[in-house]
């Protein structure tokens, strides 16, 4: 937890920009299925920022930086998920691999 209502995740063997994609659609699409909470059906939502090792930043700080800020990215678009770095962001596109 790093404050408030956001946590960091570290996934080691990521491959590049499309397996960021991956791992974020698999655990955005875990969040949002919807669970029995006091007899009543709920479901969470998040916006997820993702920023790669050692493409984004070589060191913890600025990585979480970097995913910080693709998470506001997120948030701001409307998108379930950003990447940092030069990516194409739109849903549905990756321009790097």
């Amino acid at each position: 937890r790093i404050g408030g209502d956001e946590f960091a995740l570290i996934l080691e063997g990521i491959t590049g920009a499309r397996g960021a994609v991956a791992a974020a659609n698999k655990i955005g699409a875990t969040l949002t299925k919807p669970f029995m909470l006091g007899g009543v059906s709920v479901g969470v939502s998040a916006s997820i920022g993702v920023a790669l090792y050692p493409q984004d930043a070589g060191d913890v700080p600025t990585l979480i930086g970097k995913a910080d800020d693709a998470m506001y990215l997120a948030k701001r678009e409307c998108w379930n998920f950003a990447l940092s770095g030069p990516f194409d962001c739109t849903p549905g596109a990756v321009t790097s691999a």
